[in-house]
């Protein structure tokens, strides 16, 4: 019996929808109710074999006990090495069960006579041992404690026994194996699936794939998605999309990211190619929030896949696709992408708005239909690239007014909203009167800005109607301040809001909290808040936070003021450098965090030179970046080793189409992707080690050959020398990388 998509799905979410399940319930859909206690029908079913027991042989020995009573010891060593010890002892009754069981089927098959040429020729009579119900709890009790073993020899024992076996149960045992992540006990299963005659059902085949991508066993996955179409087993969609979504899931700071984004992208192509050429609603969204985490977002991709969904299609989107398509052309570089997320996220809330909700379809459809929080966290990586505080500050006002309980992300997003938001007021552009005004407004009054309390803009205010936005930087820290207080576990804070009560203080947080700071406060108060922030919120600083306070150090204007950014960054850095080594190692060993990568560190250290460099510095610059030249020489941009990789480590080295020419038949197997949408020279290469270009340090090189043309002649032809060292290690860092790039191309040919 074919088993449909949403069938597999159905049988799937039970089993994968938590670690620890009670015994009554059932990992997949149930074919019988089992009962309400499974101890006290094990109990039962215990007692009733052993009065039948004590009725058939007055000794208390089972039939098949008189025989060989080493085969019942060997079945007890075999069960109890399948479960885990502290099981207690529901698996020692259990494993009498299944032996008594077990003894009883193989009395019932001693007993067909020997003149039979093959007894299993001949179909077992019912025996009537357990009633169906007893044998659903024997069987879900053996899957509940993780005792595949026992739950395998039920099934056998059932069909023995003359009772009918629903296909269903074979599933729920294959689905126990891949719960497990059991490799091994799949494999074997497909093969005694096989070794019957049958084959693999498209459910088999989908949990066959899917405890490979369980495991991170991609690769794996994907050969063998191949060798079932080379057999005519075309896979679910399903099964295409858990791989893909397995390959676009791996951190963005990975070295293996690009290349496993390519292979899914090569994949999707691949199977609408050969199997599905209209993916399914769930399968168009995956491949548009692809397009979103990719290393550079492409909105352009995302909204061409929107539009052949909607359009072309007529595919009716979901709140996850419109989400996806938001959240894609937010994360772009350009203007205009951001204007049409705002405008599909204005859209959506307007159809889900004007929908009709008379009938219980209209309802359900209502529902489905609904923003959530994930909409409104799209809208705001918008806004905040934008810069557009009023727009922010009404898709706050929607999701409060839904009762949306906030999260930590989107009111990091809103803090870098108030960071990116640039005031209209201007102090220029204030006319200094002769005579004082007498009611002085709002919007040029700088005396009466200053004078409101901190309650002024206080939330209650913009959650209702729209008030005016703030019109000069004090108004976006105290509004700021404001959102603050309104977080739980605030020390100086008594209050807090029902939607924000939710929302956990965590080191990205902070960071766009910090970020409101150095850009519209002054610097030593942004300073005294990287300092006391984190240590009163008990929260570690990651690198986001070294970069966001050395940003604003090195935007200081003025002599004075760079060099008090100087004396101020000093400490911040011997901080940093403590976490560098962390984050060296982290990265080194290929298990960094999510904010963590190469780039992040490189422009750190790019960031400190630069302050140090404008406060006029220029020996602590050098300083700086000898030891930048210690920790990353230019030899570690270089390949890590000349050999090239294994197809079993990269999945696309030797990965192309089949050379094919005229009149040669062009073939649709193969153990690989036929279609490709990127090619290996288009793959990024995310793995190279910190290196500093000259716009790192142009700030620096102008400042020495400012100083090598004054002072003594010794002062001279030290900064020369130090010129010479600085243009060297420039070049240096460059002739490695076109090495680099060399060996690239070379290897994305072969």
């Amino acid at each position: 019996m074919r088993i449909f998509e949403e069938d597999l799905e159905h049988l799937l979410s039970d089993l994968f929808a938590s670690p620890i399940r009670p015994r009554s319930e059932s990992p997949v859909g149930q074919i019988t109710q089992p009962a309400s206690d499974p101890i006290a029908a094990l109990d039962a079913l215990q007692a009733r074999l052993l009065d039948e027991t004590n009725v058939k042989a007055s000794g208390g020995a089972l039939p098949g006990d008189r025989h060989d009573t080493t085969a019942s010891t060997n079945v007890k060593i075999c069960l109890e090495s399948s479960v885990p010890e502290d099981s207690g002892a529901t698996v020692t009754e259990l494993h009498n069960i299944i032996q008594r069981l077990k003894a009883a089927v193989e009395a019932a098959e001693e007993a067909i006579p020997s003149t039979s040429k093959d007894r299993k020729l001949i179909a077992p009579i019912p025996l009537g041992l357990a009633s169906p119900d007893e044998w659903e709890t024997l069987f879900q009790t053996s899957i509940d404690l993780g005792d595949r073993t026992s739950a395998k020899l039920v099934l056998d024992l059932m069909r023995r026994s003359g009772m009918s076996v629903d296909a269903t149960w074979d599933d729920r045992l294959l689905f126990s194996y891949v719960y497990a992540n059991d490799v091994a006990g799949v494999d074997q299963y497909i093969q005694e699936v096989r070794a019957g005659g049958a084959l693999p059902t498209d459910a088999q085949r989908h949990m066959h794939i899917q405890v490979l991508v369980n495991t991170r066993d991609l690769i794996k996955a994907q050969s063998l998605i191949h060798e079932y179409e080379a057999e005519n087993l075309v896979p679910l969609e399903a099964t295409y999309r858990t791989l893909m979504q397995a390959l676009f899931s791996l951190p963005p700071t990975s070295p293996k990211t690009p290349r496993y984004r390519a292979l899914a992208w090569d994949l999707f192509a691949h199977m609408r190619y050969v199997a599905y050429p209209i993916p399914s609603a769930e399968t168009f969204t995956t491949m548009i929030h692809a397009c979103a985490n990719a290393i550079s977002p492409s909105a352009e991709r995302a909204l061409d896949l929107f539009h052949e969904m909607t359009v072309e299609r007529k595919i009716q989107p979901t709140v996850a696709t419109y989400n996806a398509v938001i959240l894609t052309c937010a994360r772009t570089s350009k203007a205009d992408f951001w204007h049409e997320a705002l405008r599909l996220g204005s859209r959506l809330i307007e159809e889900h708005r004007l929908m009709k909700a008379e009938t219980p379809e209209e309802v359900g459809a209502k529902t489905q239909m609904q923003p959530n929080l994930d909409t409104f966290k799209a809208m705001l990586e918008a806004a905040k690239r934008a810069g557009d505080l009023a727009r922010a500050r009404w898709i706050l006002a929607e999701l409060i007014h839904a009762c949306i309980p906030v999260d930590e992300e989107l009111m990091a997003h809103t803090f870098h909203v108030y960071a990116t938001y640039r005031p209209p007021f201007k102090r220029s552009n204030l006319v200094v009167a002769d005579s004082p005004i007498p009611t002085p407004s709002r919007a040029v009054s700088a005396s009466s800005t200053d004078s409101e309390g901190p309650g002024s803009h206080s939330v209650s205010e913009f959650v209702g109607e729209p008030t005016l936005v703030p019109q000069t930087h004090g108004d976006i820290l105290r509004e700021a301040d404001v959102l603050l207080e309104r977080l739980p576990k605030v020390p100086w804070a008594d209050v807090s809001y029902g939607v924000f009560s939710e929302v956990e203080i965590t080191p990205n947080l902070l960071n766009a909290y910090l970020a409101v700071q150095c850009n519209h406060g002054p610097l030593p108060k942004a300073v005294d808040h990287f300092n006391s922030l984190y240590c009163t919120f008990r929260v570690k600083r990651n690198s986001q936070s070294y970069s966001t306070i050395l940003d604003r150090l090195a935007l200081a204007k003025g002599r004075e003021a760079r060099m008090t950014a100087r004396a101020l960054a000093e400490p911040i850095w011997n901080n940093f450098l403590k976490l560098n080594d962390k984050l060296d190692a982290q990265l080194n060993a290929n298990r960094p965090d999510a904010n963590v990568s190469w780039r992040r560190i490189e422009s750190i250290w790019a960031k400190m030179i630069h302050v140090v460099s404008k406060a006029d510095d220029t020996d602590r610059g050098i300083a700086l970046v000898k030891e930048f030249h210690k920790r990353y020489p230019p030899t570690a941009v270089l390949p890590p080793a000349p050999a090239p990789v294994s197809p079993a480590e990269d999945p696309l080295t030797n990965l192309r189409l089949p050379s094919t020419s005229f009149p040669t038949r062009a073939s649709l197997v193969a153990k690989q992707p036929l279609v490709r949408l990127t090619s290996n020279t288009q793959i990024q290469d995310n793995s190279i080690t910190p290196f500093l270009s000259f716009d790192d340090v142009e700030t620096l090189h102008h400042r020495l050959v400012i100083k090598s043309q004054i002072g003594t002649a010794a002062e001279k032809a030290s900064k020369i020398k130090d010129l010479r060292y600085l243009t060297w290690m420039c070049h240096s860092y460059m002739g490695h990388l076109k090495r680099r790039k060399e060996w690239a191309l070379r290897r994305a040919k072969k």
